[in-house]
């Protein structure tokens, strides 16, 4: 017998993955996150491309100059 083991119990057996996890703060998404490198990688340029179009779109409202209906110049004409 090894000097190690002082116990006559079995083995436990090997801990399931997911319930060794940490709980996360946020459900679990519908789609399945990519394991390689080059898909999180295409998926976080299509993150960055989707954000910058919508940061684009809100610059835009928001700075636009409004419409001017008596013909004076406003600031874009300077």
């Amino acid at each position: 017998m090894s000097p190690l083991r002082t116990t006559a119990e079995p083995p436990a057996a090997a801990p399931v993955p997911s319930r060794t996890r940490p709980r996360l703060p946020w459900p679990h998404l519908p789609w399945p996150r990519p394991k390689k490198a080059a898909g999180q990688i295409a998926l976080l340029v299509v993150a960055a491309l989707l954000a910058a179009h919508v940061l684009a779109a809100v610059m835009l409202l928001a700075l636009r100059e409004p419409w001017r209906p008596d013909e004076r110049p406003g600031v874009a004409a300077t």
